[in-house]
């Protein structure tokens, strides 16, 4: 059985690359923070259904890792976190 994997592109442009980055790595950064809450309605939950909801989670995260991962490719970063003079035909930049 052969498996066929489908894409579906997503358009964005250039130019909103890096808000976008941001904004993916903020909403991953608060996910990262629920990790661990807990509220009174989920401290009736079973260890099954905790780990459900943490493996979802963890789902959730790396998913948006996949994201700014490809964003990076299209917008890499240097080692300072700058983007700097790392120009790519798919950047966004003026200057390049």
């Amino acid at each position: 059985m052969t498996i066929e994997l489908v894409t579906a592109e997503l358009v964005v442009p250039a130019e909103r690359l890096k808000m976008l980055r941001e904004t993916l790595c903020r909403a991953q950064s608060a996910l990262r923070v629920t990790e661990g809450w807990v509220d009174d309605a989920q401290s009736s939950e079973t260890d099954a259904q905790a780990m459900e909801r943490f493996v979802k989670l963890m789902y959730d995260i790396d998913q948006i890792a996949e994201l700014v991962r490809e964003i990076d490719r299209h917008r890499p970063l240097g080692i300072d976190g700058k983007h700097g003079d790392l120009h790519t035909p798919t950047c966004g930049c003026g200057d390049r």
